[in-house]
């Protein structure tokens, strides 16, 4: 039986409204109905204070948007199918419970994809990567897309540009959709963008603060109302800071973190006010301390489960790894932050663990509804024509309850 930890599972209902599913975490008490109300009334405040101010909310200006959005509006980048059926005859579980959904865009534009997240309130997943050849795509560097889920047609892109006006020309490892903004990753920063940035077909899409985190930011998600970004590790290649090596319950080394910040209505970028530290990292409320190889993360509080996607080279199998959701138990260890004591779970052989081999390249993942969508960098020139096992130019749905 869980241990109920009160502090975390009542920051984590405060959170839920905020970003992805809005679920009650696995360990819940007698008053989490009442909890929950106050959160929603909040909320509620806070969305008539803003339609009284006489301002358009950002509800407001999505909706306007739909009603004018043209479906064929003119593109750079195209969607194209530009691989052939990979063979799942290796995949056999992969195949029993998963299925192909929308195809990648920019594929024949040299974009790799990298980091993915769904947008709600517009139906859209966004989708991130960088361009291996910029001949191919006018220079304009790193790239956001969109694509309607329900049509599964390409409907937007975003040429990322930095505070200073050039193009933004980083991997783009990770995207993470909150109520407010999208955050684009790389490189121990997270890149905040707006979301009304997106309210337009096509077009720049700026950088409006960088925020830095205490991980290579190699990946980002949004899920069960919290942000998280996290590391990519592997031995001597992509090593990470000392601070977060960490011995697990079996007694071996993790070296790599994903933390995650509460989301915070009032401030612009929506962390907490208290979590902005001069000249340092943003403190976050939690650790997740993991296996190495890791290229996307989502929790998924609707079946209990957070899952990780790990995968490295283009001819190796991928795995996505479901471990039993820790985190309304006591923290299984804490570490000192900006002088801050931040709670740790253990994403090991202590929890249930599942694995799910997959095919080569997986990057970025998201959550929709408890279904785990997964997207793959194979399609891109780069390794489609370079010598990739299987490649994929679409993002496979995983549906947990079939496997």
């Amino acid at each position: 039986m869980k241990k109920f930890f009160l502090p975390i599972t009542l920051s984590l209902l405060l959170a839920l409204s905020a970003c992805g599913t809005q679920q009650t975490p696995s360990a819940t008490t007698a008053n989490t109905q009442t909890e929950a109300t106050a959160v929603a009334t909040v909320t509620d405040e806070t969305n008539s204070a803003a339609t009284e101010s006489g301002e358009p909310t950002l509800s407001d200006l999505i909706a306007e948007y739909k009603q004018n959005m043209k479906l064929d509006g003119d593109m750079f980048y195209t969607q194209e199918d530009v691989c052939d059926e990979p063979a799942l005859s290796s995949y056999k579980k992969f195949a029993s419970c998963s299925e192909e959904s929308i195809t990648v865009p920019g594929l024949n534009q040299s974009i790799v994809p990298q980091g993915m997240d769904y947008w709600k309130e517009m139906g859209w997943m966004l989708i991130s990567g960088y361009a291996s050849d910029e001949n191919k795509n006018g220079g304009k560097g790193s790239a956001l897309f969109a694509v309607d889920m329900e049509s599964g047609r390409f409907v937007g892109e975003y040429f990322l540009k930095n505070m200073d006006g050039t193009y933004h020309t980083s991997h783009a490892g990770g995207v993470a959709v909150t109520k407010k903004n999208v955050f684009i990753s790389n490189g121990s920063t997270l890149y905040r963008i707006p979301l009304t940035e997106l309210l337009k077909q096509s077009g720049d899409a700026t950088i409006v603060e960088e925020i830095s985190v205490p991980v290579s930011a190699s990946f980002a998600n949004c899920s069960g109302g919290i942000l998280w970004v996290g590391d990519f590790q592997y031995g001597d290649s992509y090593p990470t800071a000392e601070f977060r090596h960490m011995k697990n319950r079996q007694g071996g080394t993790y070296f790599a973190w994903t933390v995650g910040y509460i989301l915070d209505d009032t401030t612009e970028n929506e962390l907490k006010a208290s979590a902005m530290v001069k000249d340092s990292f943003a403190t976050p409320d939690y650790v997740l301390s993991h296996t190495e190889r890791i290229q996307g993360m989502s929790y998924l509080p609707e079946i209990g489960q957070i899952a990780l996607s790990q995968s490295y080279g283009r001819t190796n199998t991928s795995t996505i790894m479901f471990y039993e959701d820790p985190m309304g138990d006591t923290p299984h260890a804490t570490t000192m932050l900006n002088g801050v004591s931040v709670p740790v779970w253990f994403l090991d052989k202590k929890l249930d663990n599942k694995q799910l081999l997959a095919l080569p390249m997986s990057e970025g993942i998201a959550n929709i509804d408890g279904k785990l969508y997964v997207l793959f960098e194979s399609g891109a020139e780069k390794y489609r024509l370079g010598g990739g096992k299987h490649p994929t130019d679409k993002v496979y749905v995983v549906d947990f309850t079939k496997w």
